[in-house]
C-alpha cells in the first residue's frame, strides 16, 4: 500500500521509525545511504568556456582563417603593411565575441532558485528531543514539525494535525489553501492525498508533525527540479535564424574567396595579391557588425519593454515573443486580479448585490443574522492592528465583507473546527457565545449544506421547515451563480443543546487533536441561512488584449489548476471562447492520452485546460511545438518551471511568482498582467522588422564593397577599395546607424498582421532582391561613379596604367570610400520602419559620425595614413548629392508602383 493509504502507526512502521524519532547513529547511516536533502547541482560552464565558445562560432572561424592567411602572406612576402590588417580582423572577432559573451552571461539560475525555496533550518524530533537541524541533513524516517509560516523541507506523512491548512499552489496549481489531517487517505495520487505535506508547500495556519518519507530529488518537489533541469532551453527562432544565416554567409564567403584567389593566380596576379584579393572578398561579404547590432537592438527593445512592466532576462526572447503563435496562460492573477470579493448574497430566495449591503446603514434582523454567521464562520482569521485580514483568499474576502457591513467582531471564542476536505465538501466551526452557548456554523458546497438542513431562517430569525421545493430552488439558484463564474458557498447554523454542548466539551477535552472527525455528527438538522457568491474579477484591460491577440492571429489557451466550470466561464467573459463550440479538457483525461491524441485535440479552435499539473502543462507545450507553433507560456509556481523552460518564451509573474518561476523564465511581468504580454509581443514584432531593416542596410554596403573587386578582376583598373576601408565601413560608419534602425519603436500596424511563426526566414527572396539587387546595386554603381569621376577628372583614359601607391590611386579609392559612406546616410532613412523624418537620436548621431569620418579621411593625417586616403576637391560632393537624390526618388517610385500593383497591401511598412 502507498504511504497515504496507511494509518499513522503503519506509516511510521513502514519507514522503520519511532514516535520519538531516529537516534543519531541511524541518522548518520541513512544520510550516507540516501544522501543530503538537496538537489544535485548541474555542472555549468565557466566564463572562460563561454568566451571560448563565442570566439569559435561559424563566422569567427572564417575570420580567424582569414587573419591567419593575412599574417602568413605578411611573413612569406615580407609585407609589413599587412600586419595592421591581420590585427584589425582579429579585433573584429573580439568585438563580436564580447557582445555575444555579454548576452551569454544571462545564464539560467533555476537550480539555485529551486534550492533557495526550501528552508535552511527545521525542527526535528530525534531520540525524543526536538532540535533545530539543517534541512540538508534530513533523512527518511525523521519526525518533522510543521507550524504556521513554515515551508516543508521534505515530503511528510502527517502523524498529528491541528487545524492544519497548506498552500499547495506552487506544487499542484490549486489556487486556494486546503486542510490536512493525519487519518489514512484512499487517494492513489500523492498530490491529491490530504494526509501528506510535500516539500515546498507552505503552512497557512495550524500545526502538526509527521514522518519524512522522501528527501532530495526523490520528493515531488525534487522531481519537478529534475524535470526543469532536464528540459534544456532550445535556441529561440532568432538564434536559429542567425545560425542559418551565419553558416550560409560563411560558406558563400569562403567559396567566393577561394574562387577569386584562384582567378587572380590564373589571370597572372602575384600570389600575394591573389591571396589578398580572396581575403578582400571574404571580408567584404561577412557583415562584421551584424552580431553587435542585433545584441544592442535587442537590448534597446528590452529597455523599452521594462518601462512597460516586462523585464527581459534572455535577450533573444524579445524577438521570439514577436514570432509567437500561441499563448498558454494561467488564470488567477494573470487574467484575473486574484482579489476574491463577495459579489452577491442570496438570502430568502432573493439576490442581493453585496455592494448594497456594504452601503446599507442599518441591516435588517435577518440580514444581521446572516452576516454575523459569516463573520463567526471565519473566526480563525487574524486581524492585525492595521485592520487587514490574513488567511486564505476566500476567508479574507468574507471577513472583509462582514466588516464592511459594519459587522464588528462577534465576540465569540473558537472552540473547535471540523476541517474541509474533498470528501466532506464542507467545513464547520464551533464557537462559544458570550453567554456560554455553543453554536455550530457550517459552510460548504450548496448541495451538501442543503442536504443537511431541515429548516430555514426567515426575516425574524425564526426557523421554518425547509421543503423539497425550497431545497430545489436553492440548488437551482446556486447552479446559476456557478455558471456565471462565481464560487458559491452555502451557510447554515445550529445552536447546540446544553446536553450536546456538555458532551462535545467533554469529548473535545479528551481528544489529542483540536478537532475530531467524529464531531461531524453535529452537522445535522441545520438551519439554512443562505448563499454567498464570490468573484475573482477579471482585469479590465484583458478582454481588449485578447481581442488584440485575435486580430494579430495569436491563439490564447487557458491552462489552470482551477475548476473546469470556472475556466469555461472566465474564458467566455474574456473572449477566449467566442462560441458554444468550445472544449474544456481535464488533467486526468490528459493523463491517459499519448502525444498524437493531444496534438489532435489541440486542433480544436477554442480549447482550455483545467485541473492541470506541472508535467501535463509541459506536455501541452511540447505538443504545440510539435505542431510548429511558437509558444509563450505564463506561470508563477514551482510546478510551472518545466513548462516555462520548455516554451519558446517563458513568462513569469513578478508580483506573485516564485523565484523558481522567475529564474526559469525569459521575461518577467512586473504587474502580473496579461495585457503586458500583448504589449511585449508588439515590441517583439517590431524588433524583427527592425532586424530586417538594419540587415538590409548592412548587406547593401556589402555589394558596394564586393563589386569593386569583381571589376578589378575583369577590367584594367586600379583597386577601387582597400580591405581596411571595408572594415572601417562595416565596424565604423555603418554600425551606429544600423543600431539606430534597431532602436526604432514598433509600428502599431504590426499587430494587425498574422504572426511570422516558423514559416518566414530572415533572409528570403524579397530580402535578397531588396538588399543586394536594389539598394546594394545603387550603392555600388554610385560609389564606382565617384571612383571614375576622380580618375577621369585627373585625365585618366581607359587602359592607362595607374600605380597602386600613387596619389591618384589613393584619391580614387578615397572617392569610392566616401561615396559609400554618404550614400548610406540616405539609405538609412529608406530602410526605416518609421516615417523618414521620425525622430531617432541614434540615427542622427550615426550620420554625424559618418560626416566626422569623412572629414577625418580627408584632413586628419593619422586616419589618412591608416586607411591610405588623400584629400579630394569639393567638385565630387555635388555629384554624390545627385546620386543620393536619385536613389531616394527611385525608392519612392518603387514603393508607389508596388502599392499600385498590389490590390491588398499586407506587406510591412518597411516594404
Amino acid at each position: 500500500m502507498k504511504i497515504q493509504n496507511l494509518s499513522p502507526e503503519a506509516a511510521l512502521k513502514s519507514l522503520h521509525s519511532r514516535s520519538n524519532g531516529l537516534h543519531a547513529e541511524e541518522v548518520e547511516r541513512r544520510l550516507a545511504e540516501y544522501g543530503l536533502n538537496s538537489i544535485e547541482r548541474r555542472k555549468r560552464e565557466n566564463l572562460v568556456q563561454i568566451l571560448l565558445k563565442e570566439l569559435s562560432n561559424t563566422l569567427a572561424i572564417v575570420l580567424w582563417l582569414t587573419s591567419i592567411t593575412v599574417f602568413a602572406a605578411a611573413m612569406i612576402y615580407i609585407q609589413e603593411d599587412l600586419y595592421p590588417l591581420g590585427f584589425a580582423i582579429i579585433g573584429v572577432i573580439i568585438i563580436n565575441a564580447v557582445f555575444s559573451f555579454w548576452q551569454s552571461l544571462k545564464a539560467e539560475r533555476a537550480l539555485e532558485a529551486l534550492q533557495n525555496i526550501l528552508p535552511a533550518k527545521c525542527l526535528v524530533l530525534r531520540s525524543g528531543i526536538w532540535a533545530s537541524v539543517s534541512a540538508r541533513n534530513l533523512v527518511p524516517g525523521d519526525i518533522l514539525s510543521l507550524r504556521e509560516g513554515d515551508t516543508a523541507a521534505a515530503d511528510v506523512r502527517l502523524l498529528e494535525s491541528h487545524a492544519l491548512r497548506v498552500d499547495t499552489s506552487h506544487i499542484t496549481g490549486e489556487s486556494l489553501p486546503s486542510f490536512r489531517h493525519s487519518e489514512s487517505d484512499k487517494s492513489e495520487d500523492l498530490l491529491q492525498a490530504h494526509n501528506l505535506v510535500l516539500a515546498g508547500v507552505r503552512i497557512v495556519s495550524g500545526r502538526g508533525h509527521g514522518v519524512i518519507f522522501a528527501t532530495g530529488s526523490r520528493t515531488e518537489f525534487g522531481k519537478i527540479a529534475i524535470e526543469t533541469l532536464a528540459s534544456q532551453k532550445k535556441p529561440s527562432p532568432l538564434q536559429r535564424e542567425i545560425a542559418i544565416v551565419s553558416k550560409r554567409i560563411a560558406l558563400f564567403s569562403i567559396l567566393l574567396g577561394i574562387a577569386f584567389t584562384l582567378l587572380g593566380i590564373t589571370s597572372g596576379l602575384p600570389t600575394n595579391q591573389a591571396l589578398l584579393l580572396g581575403v578582400a572578398m571574404i571580408v567584404a561579404n561577412i557583415p562584421e557588425g551584424l552580431m553587435p547590432t542585433i545584441t544592442l537592438s535587442l537590448a534597446f527593445a528590452a529597455q523599452r519593454m521594462s518601462k512597460k512592466n516586462a523585464l527581459v532576462r534572455h535577450l533573444p526572447a524579445v524577438e521570439a515573443l514577436g514570432a509567437t503563435t500561441v499563448i498558454c496562460t494561467d488564470k488567477t492573477g494573470t487574467l484575473t486580479k486574484n482579489q476574491l470579493s463577495v459579489k452577491k448574497i442570496d438570502w430568502l430566495a432573493q439576490t442581493i448585490d453585496a455592494s448594497q449591503l456594504r452601503q446599507k446603514e442599518d441591516l435588517s434582523t435577518g440580514e444581521k443574522c446572516f452576516v454575523r454567521a459569516i463573520r463567526m464562520a471565519h473566526s480563525l482569521i487574524q486581524t492585525p492592528s492595521t485592520g487587514s485580514s490574513l488567511g486564505d483568499p476566500i476567508e479574507v474576502a468574507l471577513v472583509t465583507f462582514a466588516r464592511e457591513c459594519s459587522m464588528a467582531s462577534p465576540g465569540v471564542t473558537l472552540v473547535s473546527e471540523i476541517p474541509f476536505d474533498d470528501t466532506r465538501r464542507r467545513q464547520s466551526v464551533v464557537v462559544a457565545e458570550p453567554d456560554g452557548r455553543l453554536v455550530l456554523i457550517s459552510k460548504g458546497a450548496p448541495e451538501v449544506i442543503v442536504s443537511r438542513s431541515h429548516s430555514m431562517i426567515n426575516e425574524s430569525t425564526d426557523s421554518v421547515c425547509m421543503t423539497d421545493s425550497d431545497r430545489n430552488e436553492v440548488l437551482m439558484r446556486a447552479e446559476n451563480y456557478a455558471r456565471e463564474g462565481h464560487k458559491v458557498l452555502a451557510y447554515a447554523q445550529r445552536h447546540l443543546s446544553p446536553d450536546e454542548a456538555r458532551r462535545f466539551k467533554r469529548k473535545h477535552e479528551n481528544e489529542k487533536n483540536e478537532f475530531s472527525i467524529e464531531s461531524e455528527d453535529l452537522e445535522v438538522e441545520l438551519d439554512f441561512l443562505g448563499l454567498v457568491a464570490l468573484d475573482d474579477p477579471i482585469r479590465p484591460e484583458v478582454p481588449d488584449a485578447i481581442q488584440d491577440c485575435r486580430n494579430a492571429g495569436i491563439r490564447v489557451i487557458m491552462i489552470t489548476g482551477d475548476h473546469p466550470e470556472t475556466a469555461r466561464s472566465v474564458s467566455k467573459e474574456l473572449g477566449i471562447f467566442s462560441s458554444d463550440n468550445s472544449e474544456i479538457i481535464l488533467g486526468h483525461e490528459l493523463e491517459h492520452w499519448n502525444m498524437t491524441q493531444l496534438q489532435l485535440a489541440l486542433e480544436h479552435k477554442e480549447i482550455a485546460f483545467a485541473r492541470v499539473r506541472a508535467n501535463q502543462k509541459q506536455r501541452i507545450v511540447e505538443a504545440l511545438k510539435n505542431k510548429n507553433h511558437v509558444v509563450a507560456v505564463t506561470g508563477d509556481g514551482v510546478n510551472d518551471a518545466p513548462a516555462l523552460r520548455s516554451a519558446d518564451v517563458g513568462v513569469a509573474m513578478g508580483m506573485c511568482g516564485t523565484d523558481v518561476a522567475r529564474e526559469s523564465s525569459d521575461i518577467i511581468l512586473l504587474d502580473d498582467n496579461f495585457a503586458t504580454i500583448v504589449t511585449a509581443i508588439r515590441e517583439g514584432r517590431g524588433i524583427y522588422a527592425n532586424i530586417r531593416n538594419f540587415m538590409t542596410y548592412i548587406f547593401s554596403s556589402n555589394v558596394a564593397e564586393a563589386l569593386p573587386y569583381v571589376l578589378f578582376m575583369l577590367l584594367p583598373i586600379p583597386l577601387p577599395l582597400t580591405i581596411m576601408q571595408i572594415l572601417a565601413i562595416d565596424l565604423g560608419t555603418d554600425l551606429v546607424p544600423a543600431i539606430g534602425l534597431g532602436a526604432d519603436p514598433a509600428d502599431v500596424r504590426l499587430m494587425q498582421m498574422p504572426p511570422r511563426g516558423h514559416g518566414r526566414h530572415l533572409i528570403d527572396r524579397p530580402f535578397l532582391l531588396k538588399a543586394y539587387l536594389w539598394f546594394g546595386m545603387w550603392l555600388a554603381l554610385c560609389s564606382l561613379g565617384g571612383y571614375f569621376f576622380i580618375l577621369c577628372d585627373a585625365g585618366w583614359s581607359w587602359g592607362d596604367p595607374v600605380n597602386a601607391g600613387s596619389d591618384l590611386a589613393k584619391k580614387a579609392t578615397t572617392a569610392t570610400f566616401i561615396t559609400v559612406i554618404l550614400m548610406q546616410t540616405a539609405n538609412v532613412f529608406l530602410c526605416r520602419q518609421q516615417p523618414v523624418f521620425a525622430n531617432n537620436k541614434i540615427i542622427l548621431a550615426g550620420i554625424a559620425l559618418e560626416i566626422v569620418v569623412v572629414l577625418a579621411v580627408l584632413y586628419f593625417s593619422p586616419v589618412k595614413s591608416l586607411l591610405q586616403t588623400e584629400e579630394l576637391s569639393w567638385t565630387l560632393f555635388p555629384l554624390i548629392g545627385f546620386f543620393m537624390c536619385a536613389m531616394i526618388m527611385a525608392e519612392h517610385l518603387r514603393r508607389l508602383i508596388l502599392r499600385r500593383l498590389t490590390t491588398f497591401n499586407h506587406a510591412s511598412p518597411a516594404s
